[in-house]
């Protein structure tokens, strides 16, 4: 998915990228999205409950969804599940989630996604910040110990691209 997003950068910037190679990382993320661990983890509430949980988080699932929607691909099953899930999944997730419908033009369900996620922020005057809450950790297991997906600042700027998408003239971007 980092490839095949990189490439669309690379292309929408105007320059030449071998075609057969996107072709062929949609098709890797087409099979992908039809494995079974892959399919299961979709579905999973607790993730601790899947031996492979690790291989196929949701972050890492919902990234891989919003890049293939940047192609105008979708797996409907992969996204119907997630979305579904929304109030257990993390900001980064619920923010890539809400990226990948708003590309399908699907602007119902990525405004009720972001709705989700501002329903979390965690307000520190004069800031906002859509990192893990310890609240919210706490419900997924974790600590505030230093965890790479779950860093502040890389989560609210996911949030804040999610909502420059989605809603350019909320409030909370000022």
């Amino acid at each position: 998915a980092y490839v095949l997003h990189g490439a669309k950068y690379v292309v929408d910037s105007g320059y030449k990228f071998d075609g057969e190679r996107v072709q062929k990382g949609l098709n890797w993320l087409q099979k992908y999205f039809k494995e079974p661990d892959v399919v299961k983890a979709s579905k999973n509430l607790d993730s601790t409950t899947n031996n492979n949980w690790y291989e196929h988080t949701t972050d890492d699932l919902t990234y891989a969804c919003y890049v293939y929607a940047l192609y105008g691909w979708k797996n409907d099953e992969i996204l119907t599940n997630l979305y579904n899930r929304k109030t257990t999944l993390s900001n980064e997730a619920l923010a890539y989630l809400s990226l990948a419908y708003a590309e399908l033009n699907k602007k119902d369900k990525a405004e009720e996604l972001l709705d989700t996620l501002v329903s979390r922020v965690d307000v520190a005057l004069p800031i906002v910040s859509f990192g893990m809450s310890q609240k919210l950790l706490e419900k997924f297991g974790l600590s505030l110990a230093p965890l790479y997906s779950y860093n502040e600042v890389e989560i609210s700027a996911i949030v804040l691209r999610a909502m420059l998408k989605v809603r350019p003239n909320d409030p909370i971007i000022d």
